[in-house]
């Protein structure tokens, strides 16, 4: 996975929604830090997990059957409901890095991240799923009274952590990243 990369095309797209909306002026860091709640939420609830009350807490991890309109039938890997949640996450996460600092992906912490992922946390073997998601929450509240360099590191490094906890691979997440990404500015050229 090249976060470098990642960074530079979540860029692209923030700029362009900034320019199209005529948002140059605001400061769109509180709508992104709710907008990373609630699809955090949508994720959880793909997750389903933590629904104890239910006897359907099968994750919904999965890849979905489409017909098209002559007939045919074909499954789309961006159509999987929990990784499609978890890269709507990772859209919110990149763009609250680049709000941080425009130039976050050429820092050192962003460089070293991959050998974080080889080497995960204690968190993979011994928290459950649902203390995972918990923690980001808070993280994700920390994050915003803060606005530093630090909090925001250990916000992303926990979100990849929940990454594995949901047993999805980086290459899974990066090219749906990049799948979603597509369908993103699709939608700005639709007036979404």
């Amino acid at each position: 996975m090249n976060l470098i990369e990642l960074f530079e095309t979540q860029s692209k797209l923030d700029a362009r929604i900034v320019e199209e909306k005529g948002l140059q002026e605001r400061d769109l860091l509180p709508e992104k830090v709710l907008a990373l709640l609630t699809e955090l939420g949508e994720l959880a609830n793909e997750w389903r997990g933590f629904k104890f009350w239910s006897n359907d807490q099968e994750s919904r991890n999965h890849l979905e059957k489409y017909e098209t309109m002559d007939g045919h039938n074909f499954y789309a890997a961006h159509r999987n409901p929990l990784l499609e949640e978890y890269v709507d996450n990772l859209h919110f996460i990149l763009s609250l890095g680049l709000e941080l600092h425009p130039k976050v992906a050429h820092m050192e912490w962003a460089k070293d991240y991959e050998g974080y992922v080889d080497n995960p946390s204690h968190l993979i073997r011994t928290a459950s799923t649902t203390d995972v998601f918990t923690a980001l929450y808070k993280r994700v509240v920390v994050f915003m009274d803060s606005q530093e360099l630090t909090d925001y590191a250990k916000l992303f490094y926990l979100f990849f952590t929940l990454g594995r906890k949901l047993d999805f691979t980086l290459d899974q997440i990066e090219t749906a990243y990049y799948l979603k990404n597509e369908i993103n500015h699709e939608r700005q050229n639709t007036n979404y």
